[in-house]
Protein backbone atom coordinates (compact mmCIF):
# COMPACT_ATOMS: atom_id res chain seq x y z
CA UNK A 1 0.00 0.00 0.00
CA UNK A 2 2.91 2.34 1.00
CA UNK A 3 3.84 1.68 -3.15
CA UNK A 4 1.51 3.67 -4.04
CA UNK A 5 1.19 6.55 -1.88
CA UNK A 6 3.77 8.12 -3.83
CA UNK A 7 2.91 7.91 -7.35
CA UNK A 8 -1.00 8.89 -6.08
CA UNK A 9 0.31 11.59 -4.61
CA UNK A 10 2.22 12.79 -8.04
CA UNK A 11 -0.30 12.11 -9.84
CA UNK A 12 -2.96 14.56 -7.25
CA UNK A 13 -0.44 17.29 -7.23
CA UNK A 14 0.30 17.39 -11.45
CA UNK A 15 -3.96 17.61 -11.58
CA UNK A 16 -3.97 20.02 -9.73
CA UNK A 17 -1.24 22.15 -11.29
CA UNK A 18 -3.08 21.27 -14.94
CA UNK A 19 -6.25 23.01 -13.60
CA UNK A 20 -4.73 25.95 -11.88
CA UNK A 21 -3.62 26.74 -15.51
CA UNK A 22 -7.21 26.59 -17.37
CA UNK A 23 -9.79 28.56 -18.08
CA UNK A 24 -8.68 32.09 -17.74
CA UNK A 25 -10.73 35.18 -19.34
CA UNK A 26 -9.42 37.10 -22.35
CA UNK A 27 -7.23 39.55 -21.59
CA UNK A 28 -4.83 41.81 -23.42
CA UNK A 29 -1.88 41.44 -20.98
CA UNK A 30 -1.37 37.83 -21.25
CA UNK A 31 2.06 36.38 -20.16
CA UNK A 32 4.28 34.97 -23.34
CA UNK A 33 3.82 31.43 -23.15
CA UNK A 34 3.23 29.16 -25.75
CA UNK A 35 0.31 26.79 -25.04
CA UNK A 36 -2.06 24.30 -27.15
CA UNK A 37 -6.07 25.03 -28.00
CA UNK A 38 -7.90 22.22 -29.98
CA UNK A 39 -11.39 22.95 -31.43
CA UNK A 40 -12.88 20.53 -33.40
CA UNK A 41 -15.90 20.27 -35.39
CA UNK A 42 -17.79 17.34 -37.69
CA UNK A 43 -16.75 17.71 -41.39
CA UNK A 44 -15.38 15.97 -44.04
CA UNK A 45 -12.16 14.09 -44.95
CA UNK A 46 -9.71 13.16 -42.11
CA UNK A 47 -6.64 10.97 -41.66
CA UNK A 48 -3.37 13.00 -41.14
CA UNK A 49 -3.66 16.94 -40.32
CA UNK A 50 -2.03 19.20 -42.23
CA UNK A 51 -0.52 22.16 -40.77
CA UNK A 52 -1.28 25.99 -41.56
CA UNK A 53 1.21 28.49 -40.62
CA UNK A 54 -0.37 31.95 -39.77
CA UNK A 55 1.54 34.82 -38.00
CA UNK A 56 0.75 38.56 -36.89
CA UNK A 57 2.61 41.44 -38.14
CA UNK A 58 5.74 42.61 -36.63
CA UNK A 59 5.92 46.08 -35.50
CA UNK A 60 2.70 46.77 -33.37
CA UNK A 61 0.18 46.43 -36.44
CA UNK A 62 -3.39 45.26 -35.58
CA UNK A 63 -2.66 42.49 -38.58
CA UNK A 64 -1.87 39.33 -39.62
CA UNK A 65 1.07 38.59 -41.97
CA UNK A 66 -1.29 36.54 -44.18
CA UNK A 67 -4.42 38.07 -46.00
CA UNK A 68 -5.53 34.72 -47.22
CA UNK A 69 -5.31 31.28 -46.09
CA UNK A 70 -5.88 27.56 -48.33
CA UNK A 71 -6.19 24.41 -46.75
CA UNK A 72 -7.56 21.04 -47.87
CA UNK A 73 -10.68 20.34 -45.76
CA UNK A 74 -10.39 17.91 -42.71
CA UNK A 75 -8.12 17.76 -40.29
CA UNK A 76 -5.84 21.20 -40.01
CA UNK A 77 -3.25 22.42 -37.28
CA UNK A 78 -3.19 25.92 -37.05
CA UNK A 79 0.01 27.10 -36.16
CA UNK A 80 -0.19 30.77 -35.01
CA UNK A 81 2.97 33.07 -34.14
CA UNK A 82 3.04 36.66 -32.46
CA UNK A 83 6.08 38.52 -32.29
CA UNK A 84 4.60 40.84 -30.67
CA UNK A 85 4.69 42.18 -27.28
CA UNK A 86 0.96 43.21 -27.84
CA UNK A 87 -1.13 40.04 -26.90
CA UNK A 88 -3.21 38.55 -30.02
CA UNK A 89 -5.57 35.02 -30.75
CA UNK A 90 -6.44 33.74 -33.98
CA UNK A 91 -10.22 32.59 -34.19
CA UNK A 92 -11.91 31.07 -36.75
CA UNK A 93 -15.58 31.29 -38.16
CA UNK A 94 -17.69 30.17 -40.52
CA UNK A 95 -19.50 32.64 -43.27
CA UNK A 96 -23.08 31.55 -40.98
CA UNK A 97 -20.79 33.32 -38.16
CA UNK A 98 -20.48 29.85 -36.28
CA UNK A 99 -17.06 29.78 -34.18
CA UNK A 100 -15.11 27.04 -34.87
CA UNK A 101 -12.38 28.14 -31.70
CA UNK A 102 -9.66 30.21 -30.71
CA UNK A 103 -6.24 30.02 -29.99
CA UNK A 104 -5.01 31.15 -26.49
CA UNK A 105 -4.46 34.96 -26.14
CA UNK A 106 -0.38 35.55 -26.60
CA UNK A 107 2.40 38.03 -26.93
CA UNK A 108 5.80 36.83 -28.00
CA UNK A 109 4.79 33.85 -27.97
CA UNK A 110 3.28 31.05 -30.67
CA UNK A 111 0.54 28.69 -29.89
CA UNK A 112 -2.08 26.39 -32.71
CA UNK A 113 -5.65 25.51 -33.09
CA UNK A 114 -6.28 22.37 -34.30
CA UNK A 115 -10.19 21.91 -36.55
CA UNK A 116 -11.72 19.73 -38.76
CA UNK A 117 -13.06 22.22 -41.50
CA UNK A 118 -15.41 21.31 -44.34
CA UNK A 119 -15.22 23.01 -48.25
CA UNK A 120 -15.90 26.26 -47.51
CA UNK A 121 -14.79 29.99 -46.82
CA UNK A 122 -14.14 31.37 -43.40
CA UNK A 123 -13.34 34.22 -41.77
CA UNK A 124 -9.99 33.98 -39.23
CA UNK A 125 -9.94 37.11 -36.80
CA UNK A 126 -8.04 38.40 -33.60
CA UNK A 127 -10.90 38.61 -31.02
CA UNK A 128 -8.84 40.32 -28.38
CA UNK A 129 -10.31 44.10 -27.47
CA UNK A 130 -11.41 46.16 -30.74
CA UNK A 131 -8.46 44.31 -33.12
CA UNK A 132 -10.61 42.99 -35.38
CA UNK A 133 -12.85 46.04 -35.97
CA UNK A 134 -9.36 47.49 -36.45
CA UNK A 135 -8.99 44.74 -39.42
CA UNK A 136 -7.34 42.20 -38.00
CA UNK A 137 -9.04 39.35 -40.35
CA UNK A 138 -8.64 37.04 -42.82
CA UNK A 139 -10.19 34.86 -45.29
CA UNK A 140 -9.57 31.40 -45.25
CA UNK A 141 -10.64 28.80 -48.24
CA UNK A 142 -11.01 25.42 -47.38
CA UNK A 143 -11.22 23.02 -50.56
Amino acid sequence: MRKLALPTALLACASLALAACGGGGSSSTSAATSTTSTTTQAAGGGGKAQTVAVSAKSGSALAYQQKTLQAKAGNINFQFANPQSLAHNFCIESSSGQQFGCSGTIASSSDSLAANLKPGTYTYYCNVDSHRAAGMEGTLTVK
